[in-house]
């Protein structure tokens, strides 16, 4: 690790901040009701939600607490995804080769997301980025999903790191939110789901405009509430 390098791990977000998952997730989201006999809604009310956990946004989107529907619409989601992910998710612009220069920082990286594990560690592998992560915390994990802190909680403690060795990054105002109250620095991007003003108004430390404007943030890191746009 370089000596101007103070964070030792870096807890990633993964939808909307390493894979470009919209179409994904959008198209999967809406053959799902289709599936279920119900309307399909339009792709803003779904970008919207993404980085909730998945049962969260059908109750979102469905206005409803009925277990079974909730649960149904989970386990169709679940059992189409894949497929459609093999031609709709890429990896964002300067992803891979940014993850590898952090990787030969010798700083650790790991995966805080509302994405189940499976389909998850099947993405990383798929574009060759699995050996970057160290460990991840996913939807099955947790009690308190984002944007509780329980998640980068979880990493912290299994890395035996403190958070004020950590930094959060996300897209979206629950990453930022769940940073911030486990008592890390954190870092908005603007390419995925949440706007500048949105990830600055939750208090991000730090906002980049594209994956591999984080090194300069990780060689001079702000720290908490003190927001460099």
């Amino acid at each position: 690790m370089t000596k101007n390098t103070l964070f030792k791990i870096i807890i990633f977000d993964f939808d909307g901040t390493i894979g470009d998952t919209n179409t994904c997730i959008i198209r999967t989201f809406n053959r799902t009701l289709e599936a279920m006999g119900l309307p399909m809604v339009d792709e803003v009310s779904i970008s919207n939600l993404i980085g909730l956990p998945l049962r969260q946004m059908y109750e979102e989107i469905l206005h409803t607490d009925d277990r079974g529907i909730i649960d149904r619409a989970f386990n169709i989601y679940r059992s189409l995804f894949m497929g459609i992910s093999t031609t709709t998710v890429t990896l964002f612009p300067h992803v891979a080769e940014t993850l590898h220069t952090i990787h030969d920082k010798g700083i650790m990286m790991a995966i805080a997301t509302s994405r189940g594990r499976d389909s998850l560690r099947a993405l990383l592998h798929t574009h060759g980025i699995d050996n970057y992560i160290s460990t991840d915390c996913c939807e099955e994990d947790v009690v308190n999903k984002k944007p509780a802190p329980e998640m980068v909680e979880r990493i912290l403690s299994e890395m035996g790191m403190s958070a004020q060795e950590a930094l959060v990054v996300g897209d979206t105002w629950y990453d930022i939110k769940m940073g911030h109250d486990a008592g890390c620095a954190t870092c908005g991007v603007t390419y995925g789901n949440h706007s500048r003003e949105m990830l600055s108004a939750h208090g991000a430390d730090t906002i980049i405009d594209s994956f591999d404007e984080l090194l300069q943030v990780i060689n001079k890191p702000s720290h908490p509430n003190e927001t460099q746009n």
